[in-house]
């Protein structure tokens, strides 16, 4: 995620340099891009703005929004971030019995590939790939409990369809697999991690062109940080 920038901004800085040289390139400092992916995507600037994602607050009295002091209360993670998401598992040092590791996704798909079959030194990520491509917008609010030290989130994207959402869906789904991550019985769409790093609870629901993940200490406790959300 850090190395976005110097994945993808010589090729974006290139694109304008190529319009209207170092003078158009001057320019964007007035006017920067709006989202990762229209630095991702340089012909999406200015052309495809990120959409506003609503997302009214449905939590229970015992939690709270977390609204940090000089900022805006809620998080956005972009095409940069779901693409370190879905390929870290790819890096990570655990591995299967027979010495590999399936990860969650194909390499293939966030990996850019030279003519010669190796990995781009230069440019390596590909951060419009099918898990991030579609994406429109989202946020993330982060719940913290008002008689304890329990932090809970809830996450909302928009895509440009129900395709795109779906395939995100079916991808941190598979991360939260990866993980450790069980469906929990009688309660669709709930997922649980018994231990681990991740030990917590998940929602997981698509909703025409947008996906929400509620996620909380508890299967229990889903439903207090947003009201609605199914639990075990």
């Amino acid at each position: 995620m850090k190395y976005f920038p110097y994945s993808d901004g010589p090729g974006f800085v290139g694109h304008f340099k190529e319009q209207g040289g170092w003078e158009r390139v001057n320019q964007l400092y007035e006017d920067p891009a709006d989202s990762a992916e229209q630095v991702a995507v340089p012909s999406k600037y200015k052309s495809d703005p990120p959409v506003n994602v609503s997302l009214a607050d449905r939590s229970s009295d015992a939690w709270n929004r977390v609204t940090p002091r000089g900022r805006a209360p809620f998080g956005e993670v972009g095409v940069s971030g779901i693409t370190a998401m879905v390929a870290w598992p790819s890096y990570h040092q655990e591995q299967d019995g027979d010495g590999t590791n399936q990860g969650v996704v194909d390499p293939r798909t966030f990996l850019n590939f030279q003519p010669d079959g190796q990995v781009s030194r230069t440019d390596p990520f590909n951060y419009t790939n099918p898990y991030a491509g579609g994406w429109e917008g989202d946020k993330l609010y982060i719940y913290e409990q008002q008689n304890g030290d329990e932090t809970a989130y809830v996450w909302k994207f928009a895509w440009e369809s129900h395709e795109d959402a779906t395939e995100f869906a079916t991808a941190y789904r598979g991360l939260l697999r990866y993980w450790g991550g069980q469906q929990v019985s009688g309660a669709q769409g709930v997922w649980r991690i018994p231990s681990g790093q991740f030990a917590d609870a998940f929602y997981v629901h698509v909703e025409g062109d947008t996906v929400v993940v509620v996620n909380a200490p508890t299967t229990d406790q889903l439903d207090d940080v947003r009201a609605g959300t199914p639990t075990a």
